[in-house]
């Protein structure tokens, strides 16, 4: 819109891009994150000042975006060739590969699982993920999760109606948003099926969905070959 009502219809119109932020933030030396609502609100201030200041804001504005798609671009700016490099902190301070600041990433959570092995005979005990959320619609090992403290033994048998879940091994399993606890356990069977669980055969595992993590711990338990 700005691009249209400045270059056609002559208005004060400013237009900022990632281009045109990137431009900015160098020029005044911010090193922040360029994808931030706070720093595309200055963005936008920045740049509505200048084309109030400027004598044609259709040439400023094209100008602005030629000098951050073809010169002040990303990765190894051209600064040699920056027609304002003197009037640039980040050209002065040394700083313009390090502007703008990279998006920083999601702190990964913590959460802990336990999982049980309950096998009867040629069967195994799993339940089916609700269809939204981590690993949705995939089938696991019957699970208890929580995201402050591993549960103990005695939640788990309470939780599944079983007796002496006897731990085989903890490991550790990451994600791109989370970092897993995983502890195995196995379990005899209980009278009835655990609610919303299912038995399934053993041979056929591999004709369902199954994410890597209980993969894992079904091969820790000696149900899947390594």
């Amino acid at each position: 819109a700005g691009a249209i009502a400045s270059m056609v219809f002559g208005q004060r119109a400013a237009i900022v891009d990632g281009n045109v932020t990137r431009v900015l933030l160098r020029l005044h030396n911010k090193p922040v994150p360029q994808t931030d609502k706070a720093t595309i609100d200055w963005a936008w201030s920045r740049a509505q000042h200048l084309v109030d200041a400027c004598d044609n804001p259709a040439a400023y504005n094209e100008s602005i975006m030629e000098l951050g798609a073809t010169v002040c671009i990303p990765k190894g700016p051209r600064c040699t060739r920056c027609p304002i490099r003197d009037r640039c902190g980040a050209f002065a301070e040394g700083n313009t590969e390090s502007i703008p600041l990279p998006k920083p990433r999601a702190k990964q959570k913590h959460l802990y699982c336990a999982s049980v092995i309950i096998r009867q005979d040629d069967q195994i005990v799993l339940h089916q993920r609700p269809t939204t959320g981590m690993w949705a619609g995939m089938f696991q090992l019957p699970t208890i999760e929580r995201d402050d403290a591993a549960p103990t033994a005695d939640e788990i048998a309470g939780s599944l109606g079983i007796d002496e879940p006897e731990h085989v091994q903890t490991f550790i399993h990451i994600t791109t948003h989370r970092i897993v606890e995983f502890a195995v356990y196995r379990a005899a069977g209980p009278e009835e099926t655990p609610e919303n669980c299912v038995e399934h055969p053993i041979g056929r595992l591999d004709s369902l969905a199954i994410s890597n993590a209980q993969v894992k711990a079904l091969r820790i338990a000696g149900i899947l070959e390594s």
